[in-house]
């Protein structure tokens, strides 16, 4: 309830409150509707925590427009732009986490002053403590060292966690090299059933490495491989590395490869032509280093091609499926640009949550007094000492937890989640956290990057060196460069454009920061205008500072009567009407109060007419000098504009001497009159003996006349137009006088032409005024004891008559034009 009495501060207090309990009653009512509208609304804004450039008061506006039933609509209109780093700067404190902020340690220092501390990993904090049970140890596998922890108290040092294997990036020659080793090394990988998740930088990519997992480039792959390992088993030489002529057909992409010839090919060397034939099997099972044991997966899957999911902006809807899906056994997932995806790959499958609460119900049911508190493998133990018979309606479930559970070991031990990069991003921190989605929480993982000499980053930074090289020294295609040294040239290469692109970023934020220094001091205008409650005192102060940088800019004497205009301009008359207690009132401008000061005592009608009298004396003077300033501007740019149109005629009448030089025949003289005539503005009609008789160098000769005449004409007639609608009455001109079309005369004459005619117009449209000013105050009787406001209507009647105009529709109308001006 509203108290009968308040004091200003609690009635200023209680308007907010009701202000803001009104916001926050629409926004609720209103939310759903706002928000798929499109619009933004922030609910700390009505609880006073205030978001960055946002205002409570938007919201309302917003919600008022949803609850009045009026349509809002999606905006499209930019009031405002902000760079994210201003915006982001725009908080008081900044922090934040992220995996792979080290790259970027530099720019998060120079942009924000935040320093980038790395923090150690669970494990390795946990290995790190002088408690620990676990302890690091190191195990080589292909020439490379990998990192895995095992318990103190083991003699036998097995791994219970493990870190990240990261292989080093095997770069190709070419493309098409690539994407083959790539392929061999799902192929191989997927047949042990490891579980694989390859990223791509583009959608076109991750597409055409799906095409490439289907059957038939599997088969032409398989024998591919095929007639190389029976080449060199049939020639009894050994893979150097080198390149081979024979074998130089097979490099070609495979979609070009001829089916029918390469099964030639298996036939001479005495292989069968089905890539899936029983010995050409057991010879891929080599090559990929499988087992016999996975003959028959080996079968199914070039027949049928490998099983996998693709992950891009297109399949967006299907993303969750499809991350769930990628740590199962045997599971292959493409994924562009999978960095940020945000989410653990968790190895076997991901678990639903339906299946852990069924396993949980049937364990309760055993006995076991919290079964939610059990580690999975503690639960597997627990369901399979408990009879199958008791797992009752949750059969299926319990069925499909182990199963899932035998997945996961099995998922460990080929190795876990293995990350296959098809090509480096320009970013290492994309890579990273490519990387960083195998081998989480000490489970086992491995990556690995396929480059191409081919690739962006490659071909920016000497890619083309280094092939032309590989070519010289007859390398084969199919043999990568796998060093440290590259490695080290490939994040160097990252360095420098994720540095060209801060230094992008940087250039933006420094236009930004101008216009940012802007922003705040109108946003902190805007700000005290909703606040402060009198403004007075700020406008007092702004019109102080404008009046003084006026008088400064007009103190000459001859400029002064510019204060008065601004004066006039920036202040209107003010008619206050009558009312019961007042008379009507015309407050008028400063000028037309200095003026009424005359106007006080004696005979007020010969002083107006005095007045009018002098103001059109002094606008005279004006006239003339602005008349005369424009005639010498316009003859100062007048050589500039004939020389320009000279040019452009020339120009023209050079392109059609080339036309006739490339076609053979002469140029057609009406072609070059009307070229040179649209050029230059002139009404060129040239006679039957001029045509018959045209010589281009004599035409060419003339055009400097031509030009000179059409801009002198053109300029003559601009000139007569300005001074005509500045003095709003006709110069009387003849015709020649006006277009130019009469005798040349220099521009002296012209100067002398222009003011006497200008002179003569404002003589005689100053007679007129003056007749007009003195009939119109002769039949005025409140002149002769005229309150203050009728004196004021004199005044500004004087300097304002009637003229006769037409409309559209020629309807006869009465307009009123301004006479003459006071402020001179």
């Amino acid at each position: 309830d509203r108290p009968e009495e308040l004091t200003p501060d609690q009635a200023r207090l209680l308007g907010h409150i009701e202000q803001a309990l009104r916001a926050e009653y629409l926004y609720k009512k209103n939310k759903d509707y706002l928000v798929q509208a499109g619009k933004i609304i922030i609910v700390d804004e009505f609880t006073g925590r205030m978001m960055p450039g946002r205002r409570w008061s938007d919201g309302l506006h917003q919600a008022v427009e949803a609850k009045e039933g009026v349509q809002v609509q999606q905006d499209n209109v930019t009031y405002a732009t902000i760079t994210l780093q201003n915006y982001f700067r725009l908080y008081q404190k900044l922090a934040g986490m992220t995996g792979t902020a080290l790259t970027e340690a530099e720019e998060f220092d120079r942009i924000y002053s935040l320093a980038v501390v790395s923090v150690p990993m669970n494990l390795e904090y946990q290995a790190g403590r002088p408690d620990s049970l676990l302890q690091p140890a190191e195990v080589k596998e292909d020439g490379q060292k990998f990192t895995y922890f095992a318990r103190k108290d083991d003699p036998e040092k097995k791994p219970i966690y493990w870190r990240r294997k990261d292989y080093p990036d095997l770069v190709y020659r070419t493309e098409e090299a690539k994407l083959r080793a790539v392929i061999t090394e799902v192929l191989r990988r997927h047949l042990h059933g490891q579980p694989l998740l390859i990223g791509t930088t583009s959608v076109e990519s991750s597409e055409h490495l799906s095409e490439r997992l289907r059957p038939d480039p599997l088969q032409r792959l398989a024998m591919v491989l095929l007639l190389r390992d029976a080449w060199f088993k049939k020639n009894k030489k050994e893979e150097d590395g080198m390149l081979v002529p024979e074998l130089k057909p097979l490099d070609e992409p495979l979609d070009k490869l001829n089916r029918a010839e390469l099964a030639r090919q298996l036939k001479e060397h005495g292989l069968s032509t089905n890539p899936v034939g029983e010995e050409n099997v057991a010879r891929l099972l080599g090559l990929l280093d499988v087992p016999a044991t996975a003959s028959a997966d080996l079968v199914r899957v070039l027949q049928s091609g490998v099983r996998h999911n693709v992950l891009n902006a297109k399949k967006h809807d299907e993303e969750s499926r499809i991350i769930a899906d990628a740590g199962a056994l045997g599971a292959v997932t493409i994924a562009t640009n999978m960095a940020g995806r945000g989410v653990d790959i968790k190895l076997g499958g991901e678990m639903a949550e339906e299946i852990l609460t069924a396993v949980n119900r049937v364990l309760r049911k055993a006995g076991v007094d919290d079964p939610y508190d059990l580690t999975q493998a503690e639960r597997r133990a627990r369901l399979q000492a408990v009879p199958p018979a008791e797992w009752g309606i949750y059969a299926a479930e319990c069925q499909l937890f182990l199963q899932l559970i035998d997945d996961a070991e099995k998922v460990r031990v080929v190795g876990g989640l293995h990350v296959v990069g098809s090509e480096r991003h320009e970013a290492r921190r994309i890579d990273n956290q490519l990387r960083g989605r195998a081998a989480r929480q000490g489970d086992p993982g491995s990556s690995q990057f396929f480059l191409s000499l081919e690739d962006e980053l490659m071909r920016r930074f000497g890619g083309q060196g280094v092939s032309d090289l590989m070519q010289r020294l007859k390398i084969d295609d199919s043999v990568p460069i796998a060093a440290g040294i590259v490695n080290r040239t490939i994040e160097q290469a990252q360095t420098r454009v994720e540095g060209a692109n801060f230094d992008i970023r940087k250039h933006l934020l420094e236009y930004d920061d101008v216009l940012n220094a802007q922003r705040n001091t109108i946003y902190t205008q805007r700000d005290r205008i909703f606040v402060k409650e009198d403004l007075i005192d700020d406008f007092d102060e702004m019109l102080t500072a404008e009046v003084a940088r006026r008088v400064e800019l007009n103190a000459a004497a001859g400029e002064r009567w510019k204060l008065f205009a601004w004066l006039d301009e920036v202040q209107q008359p003010i008619l206050i009407p009558a009312g019961p207690d007042r008379p009507e009132a015309l407050h008028p401008t400063y000028a037309q109060a200095v003026l009424l000061r005359e106007l006080e005592a004696g005979d007020r009608r010969a002083t107006l007419l005095e007045l009018a009298r002098d103001a059109l004396k002094v606008e005279r003077g004006h006239l003339l000098e602005a008349v005369e300033t424009q005639v010498e501007r316009a003859e100062e740019r007048l050589d500039s504009q004939v020389k320009e149109r000279r040019r452009a005629a020339e120009e023209a009448l050079e392109a059609l001497e080339m036309e006739a030089q490339e076609s053979g025949r002469p140029i057609d003289a009406r072609t070059a009159y009307r070229a040179v005539a649209e050029v230059l503005g002139l009404p060129l009609q040239p006679s039957a003996a001029e045509v018959r008789e045209f010589d281009p160098a004599a035409f060419k000769r003339q055009i400097p006349e031509w030009a000179e005449a059409a801009i002198t004409a053109r300029t003559r007639a601009g000139l007569v137009a300005a001074i005509e609608r500045r003095l709003g009455a006709s110069l009387g001109l003849p015709a020649p006088a006006r277009s130019g079309a009469g005798p040349d005369e220099d521009w002296d004459a012209m100067r002398r032409q222009l003011l006497a005619a200008t002179e003569q117009a404002f003589d005689a449209r100053t007679e007129r005024t003056l007749a007009d000013i003195e009939r119109e105050l002769k039949a005025q009787p409140a002149l002769d004891a005229p309150t203050p406001a009728q004196l004021a209507r004199a005044l500004i009647g004087t300097s304002v008559g009637r003229a006769v105009a037409f409309d559209r529709n020629h309807r006869r109308l009465e307009v009123a034009v301004q006479r003459l001006h006071y402020v001179y």
